[in-house]
């Protein structure tokens, strides 16, 4: 949908601040919370939301043409 409304109305930027936004809150919670918890169930949910935000983010900087190191 973001990617969707930046191309109709020819505003990039909307791209940029959705995943300022998605990173931020990537950033609450895995400062919250252990992604490999005791729970095997919610450690394996939040590893699958882990590699789902790394997928979003790298995808949203390509598509506006920032390259993103594997590594940090």
């Amino acid at each position: 949908n973001v990617v969707y409304s930046a191309a109709q109305n020819r505003t990039p930027y909307v791209i940029c601040k959705y995943l300022t936004e998605l990173a931020s809150c990537f950033h609450s919670f895995y400062a919250a919370c252990r992604v490999m918890a005791d729970d095997k169930e919610l450690g394996k949910a939040r590893l699958i939301l882990t590699k789902s935000v790394q997928i979003i983010i790298k995808t949203g900087l390509e598509l506006i043409g920032v390259s993103a190191p594997e590594k940090m």
